[in-house]
């Protein structure tokens, strides 16, 4: 990468502008609390959007719109490549913003175009087809900001992050509702969906990035936004350091992939047996296993970049940081468990419709899942911390060969209760699994720093 001999005059101007304080690293407590407060409202916002999609919609529109989930998802965890943790996690700042912007454009249009592929041969009809190219579409403008939030993460400004959320959750429930009240269409409500995320995307996140990098020229015309990708510091950054990033975050991407199957795979046995609607009923289920987890995500995300600092910097204290995610990710799986099993049934009718709530068994045993899924990503975040990517990557096909096999026999014959049962085992293969690997990471001689491939530091 470039040195400062061969900065350019902009990047000149801007590190000539003064330190200002709306650029100051938050605490560890307000970071968290923004994030919490972001994660939660942003999770909650799109729980929210589900159950109004299952008050106005049929049951196997709301299937459709689970099932384009179900397929753009694995597409575009992988074609994130998991960047965001990637960069929240470099410290010693081995890459710039450009590289990561640059390999997430590519990365994203290569998925969409994969999503076309897939739907040109899927067999589904025209309307299926519009409503997951249309999600993939919206997802695509959602995976651009993220990259905004690695960079707002990486300088522990969790606060932006939050009111992007915020500010697109809830705006995108005004435009699902509309949509989904005027037509009864899930097409139209998705297409809401995109139409908001640009606008965040354009006049919220963009404008963000521009203030942590100091442009020398105002932004408050909204006009103005999108220029911001035309400057230096959203150039695509060179290929060699591009082809550095992607030998450095592939084996993460394809965690993430194996990630998403896992999740996604009982959803694929439920559709091919049981047929749609009964996957409206698992997913809607299942939806609530992403509410469950804002808390024990936000301490993950709120404490990324001070736990790799740590475990490069000071090994105790970053073992007590992790130890203290786990306990918290514990505690929040097991309030889940005891809700499902006490009100389960009451809670689904209240926010679906009754037939919503005729599997309290199945919700519980996804609530266990959920649990299980909380401590594995608060285990994860410390491998990331220690930069252990491709340990991930063996883990994650084990739990997800697990999580298929056990799909074969069970939902066929129990149904959703087996898909449920499925999933947890993939899990709790992932739960032992990077139980060992990190133990082995924690140990003074595991947390030498390995090269992090042809990429120099800035």
């Amino acid at each position: 990468m470039s040195s400062s001999a061969g900065m350019s005059s902009w990047e000149m101007n801007r590190n000539a502008v003064p330190n200002i304080d709306i650029n100051k690293p938050l605490s560890l407590t307000r970071n968290f609390s923004w994030t919490l407060v972001g994660t939660g409202v942003g999770a909650f916002c799109q729980w929210v959007i589900f159950i109004v999609l299952t008050k106005l919609c049929t049951t196997l529109m709301v299937g459709q719109f689970a099932l384009a989930l179900a397929i753009t998802a694995p597409v575009f965890v992988l074609a994130a490549l998991n960047l965001r943790t990637v960069q929240a996690t470099d410290a010693r700042r081995d890459f710039r913003f450009g590289d990561y912007l640059g390999l997430r454009l590519l990365s994203i249009l290569a998925a969409l175009l994969f999503i076309v592929i897939i739907e040109i041969f899927s067999g589904h009809d025209a309307h299926l087809q519009f409503v997951v190219f249309i999600s993939g579409v919206a997802r695509a403008l959602d995976f651009i900001g993220d990259t905004v939030f690695g960079l707002q993460q990486q300088h522990e400004r969790m606060d932006r992050i939050a009111m992007s959320q915020m500010i697109r959750g809830g705006l995108q429930i005004l435009a699902v509702a509309a949509a989904a009240y005027t037509t009864r269409n899930v097409l139209w409500a998705v297409t809401g969906q995109a139409v908001v995320s640009v606008v965040v995307l354009l006049t919220y996140d963009l404008r963000n990035a521009g203030r942590l990098h100091r442009f020398p020229w105002p932004t408050r015309n909204p006009a103005r936004y999108p220029v911001l990708v035309r400057l230096a510091t959203f150039r695509f950054g060179s290929w060699r350091n591009i082809r550095a990033l992607i030998r450095v975050s592939f084996p993460l991407g394809l965690v993430a992939l194996l990630g998403s199957l896992m999740v996604n795979i009982p959803r694929y046995f439920i559709e091919s047996k049981a047929g749609t609607e009964k996957l409206a009923l698992y997913s809607a289920m299942a939806y609530i296993m992403n509410v469950g987890g804002m808390a024990a995500s936000s301490l993950c995300q709120a404490t990324a970049a001070r736990l790799a600092r740590n475990y490069v910097d000071n090994l105790p204290k970053c073992r007590r940081l992790l130890l203290q995610l786990i306990t918290m990710a514990s505690a929040n799986g097991a309030i889940g468990v005891l809700i499902a099993v006490i009100w389960g049934r009451q809670f689904l009718t209240m926010m679906y419709r009754p037939e919503y709530a005729m599997y309290p068994a199945v919700f519980a045993w996804l609530m266990a899942a959920a649990g299980v899924s909380y401590v594995v990503a608060a285990l994860g975040f410390g491998l990331a911390a220690a930069r252990k990517f491709d340990v991930q990557l063996l883990v994650y096909i084990f739990g997800t060969l697990v999580t298929a096999a056990a799909c074969v026999p069970l939902v066929p014959r129990y149904g959703l209760l087996g898909a449920a049962w499925a999933l947890l085992a993939g899990l709790l293969t992932l739960c032992a699994g990077f139980s060992v690997a990190l133990t082995l990471a924690l140990r003074p001689q595991g947390a030498q720093l390995s090269p992090m491939g042809a990429g120099a530091r800035p």
